[in-house]
């Protein structure tokens, strides 16, 4: 470097002569400076972890902003879903996501949701699915990790409600591994009055006081629970936070106006929804002790015995499982 080069890069204190004082930096300044730096990460950080944090609060109102917003481009509702009458006895909804789009829906539309009088698919992506599958990318602006179904249920509840129909006796959420016997549903029904806030399904007891309905075997809420839902629970975060699990979270949502599930059990006390499969059910291993005290509001019986003739639904299925049990219910007859 040249003798000149150096002069212009050389530091004030260099330039100053051995005798002159040494400039220090300041170390309040630097401190600050440091200070800001760190808050502003942090900061950031937070605010990127939050907002991205599938559980979080603002992340779902932010979905749900957008879904109501852009509707007409955000959420793909198929011809089939379009043909579908706004008014009936019973409106089914069934969450899925696109990896079983080619397995479990095929099955589950050839088979029990077309006896709802009004039964759909809500997903998140148009994958694998043609217009002749009813459905809609409701959950276009939410993950499809297992921290969002509780979010995904209220969505769907007070999008059913308020966005397709609320105009249904009764609406029924169910699991896409799940069998609903339509008909046996709807005579259970037919002894209820939907103008009372019911909220129906297999009655389980942990986390909760007075229980909730199981997520996996299907719950079916009445007219005016739903209207209750969309009008006093779905926008208040304190009667409504989020759950890790789906099921626990709807039922505290509900029980927080005061909304309890109802017992759902035939005559003789056997169970009509089942989170099980009729396999599980029939081998036993599930009225433990311990399960009648820690998780199950009502005895769950073993054996034959444990299938009650007007059994709603069953859960766990495969797809294959599905179709065996439409065959067996509705193409095989007994003769004399």
């Amino acid at each position: 470097m040249s003798p000149e080069g150096f002069l212009l890069a050389a530091p004030v204190y260099l330039m100053k002569g051995a005798g002159a004082r040494v400039k220090t930096p300041n170390v309040r300044l630097l401190a600050l400076c440091a200070l800001t730096v760190s808050s502003a990460f942090f900061l950031v950080k937070y605010f990127l972890d939050h907002w991205s944090d599938p559980r979080s609060e603002e992340l779902f109102q932010k979905a749900y902003i957008h879904t109501i917003a852009t509707h007409h481009s955000s959420v793909h509702v198929s011809a089939k879903a379009r043909s579908l009458p706004s008014k009936g006895d019973l409106f089914c909804f069934v969450l899925t996501v696109p990896k079983y789009h080619s397995v479990r829906v095929p099955a589950v539309n050839a088979t029990w949701l077309r006896r709802c009088d009004h039964g759909e698919f809500f997903t998140s992506s148009e994958e694998g699915l043609d217009e002749t599958i009813p459905y809609r990318t409701l959950f276009r602006h939410l993950d499809d990790s297992y921290e969002t179904l509780f979010w995904k249920s209220k969505l769907a509840l007070q999008y059913s409600y308020t966005r397709i129909s609320p105009f249904f006796d009764w609406y029924l959420k169910a699991d896409d591994d799940a069998y609903i016997i339509v008909e046996n549903l709807k005579r259970f029904l037919a002894k209820l009055d939907p103008g009372l806030p019911y909220y129906i399904g297999f009655r389980m007891k942990p986390y909760l006081g007075k229980g909730y309905n199981s997520g996996g075997a299907g719950y079916v809420i009445s007219r005016t629970a739903m209207g209750v839902f969309a009008s006093k629970i779905f926008a208040n975060s304190s009667l409504c936070a989020f759950n890790v699990y789906e099921d626990v979270g709807i039922g505290k949502c509900f029980e927080q106006v005061g909304i309890f599930p109802s017992d759902s059990r035939d005559s003789s006390g056997r169970q009509l929804f089942n989170p099980f499969t009729p396999t599980a059910m029939i081998r036993g291993g599930l009225d433990t002790e311990k399960m009648r005290q820690e998780w199950f509001v009502d005895d769950v019986r073993a054996g034959y015995d444990a299938i009650s003739p007007e059994v709603i639904s069953f859960h766990h299925l495969t797809s294959d499982m599905i179709e065996a049990l439409e065959v067996a219910i509705y193409h095989i007859r007994i003769s004399p």
